[in-house]
């Protein structure tokens, strides 16, 4: 978004409350589900692994109609570049991904 077409609204202060405590809430969850990734993996986690949840879903244009495809969750970037994922629909963990 450009800066002359950017829009900056100050939140009612109950909203502000509520959104601090959910953006903490889920900052303690994503790193819950990176240690519990990367102990499965055993990979250990310095300052220089980037957290995150970044759900990503295959495209499906190609395929046709039925259940929907594998959604993966990016959980982190490594410093090499590559990122680790959590498949959600078989409950399995790929470094890389």
């Amino acid at each position: 978004m450009a800066d002359a077409m950017q829009k900056r609204v100050a939140l009612a202060p109950e909203d502000g409350v509520r959104m601090r405590r959910l953006s903490e809430e889920i900052s303690v969850r994503i790193q819950e589900m990176a240690l519990i990734f990367a102990r499965t993996v055993d990979l250990k986690l310095g300052p220089e692994v980037a957290l995150k949840f970044a759900p990503r879903q295959a495209a499906q244009a190609h395929l046709p109609p039925g259940p929907p495809v594998d959604v993966d969750i990016e959980i982190f970037d490594l410093p090499d570049g590559t990122s680790c994922c959590y498949d959600y629909i078989n409950q399995v963990c790929a470094c890389p991904c």
